[in-house]
């Protein structure tokens, strides 16, 4: 192999065969490889982490009134398990370094449901609880920017709690979190490497295969991905900078 074929590689991936193409399941899922597997990974975990991060926020953010626990309603009861489960799940999966959340995704699917799903499905699952999980902490702190007064004002206004929340609390928490957001998205990128264990041919572990099919190039290869990872990275630490200098300023107006 040369240089360019080293890039790649380690871009697009090794070329897979049509005996290991499972016909259940879409041929680009399982011909991805490298770093554009890598970025698919990150980018559709994160999609899918605000969704759950949104959620679980919601769920841990549910007032509840003294007339409410008077009166027991079944949807307070519920409200409330939901809140202390989404307490309770959040705290459990941020004690968890990631790579035992990919065993746990991995080994745990297959022993309770006998199915086996492709990698880079399980590989999604996995890093979407693990970014959902911080995202939450993230809305969370968003919704407080909202502040009391905006909140009360919109109560006085006879808006619903599914208003507050779509027209007051969300944007205001989309507009201060984008660049912990674009920090998570970096944190994703580079903690996927750790799937490399599990076999998911993202850019670490083309990156192995290469230094194991030819020790020559193992150097070459290692300063490319590094590269790679360090100039993605770089492009979000900053894009983070540049988004905090903008509203600073605004702010400053």
């Amino acid at each position: 192999m040369n240089l360019h074929e080293i890039i790649h590689t380690l871009i697009f991936g090794f070329p897979v065969t049509a005996e290991l193409v499972d016909p259940a399941w879409p041929v680009w899922l399982q011909s991805a490889g490298g770093l554009v597997l890598t970025l698919i990974i990150t980018a559709v975990s994160l999609v899918c982490g605000l969704v759950i991060g949104l959620l679980l926020a919601v769920l841990r953010s549910t007032e509840t009134t003294a007339r409410d626990i008077r009166s027991l309603k079944p949807l307070w009861i519920a409200g409330t398990l939901a809140r202390y489960l989404s307490v309770a799940f959040a705290e459990v999966f941020r004690g968890l370094p990631i790579m035992i959340i990919v065993l746990l995704v991995y080994y745990l699917h297959f022993a309770l449901f006998r199915a086996r799903l492709p990698g880079v499905l399980l590989a999604v699952f996995a890093f979407s609880l693990y970014a959902g999980v911080y995202l939450s902490y993230i809305f969370q702190s968003g919704f407080r920017a909202a502040g009391q007064d905006r909140l009360g004002v919109a109560r006085v206004m006879g808006l619903t709690k599914l208003q507050i929340l779509m027209r007051i609390k969300i944007p205001i928490a989309v507009h201060t979190m984008i660049p912990a957001i674009l920090g998570i998205a970096v944190t994703v990128l580079k903690d996927s490497s750790v799937l490399m264990v599990v076999a998911v041919p993202e850019l670490t572990f083309t990156s192995r295969q290469i230094q194991m099919s030819d020790p020559r190039f193992y150097a070459v290869t290692l300063f490319v991905v590094l590269m790679l990872y360090w100039t993605i990275a770089l492009a979000g630490s900053v894009g983070v900078h540049y988004l905090e200098m903008k509203w600073e300023r605004k702010a400053a107006v």
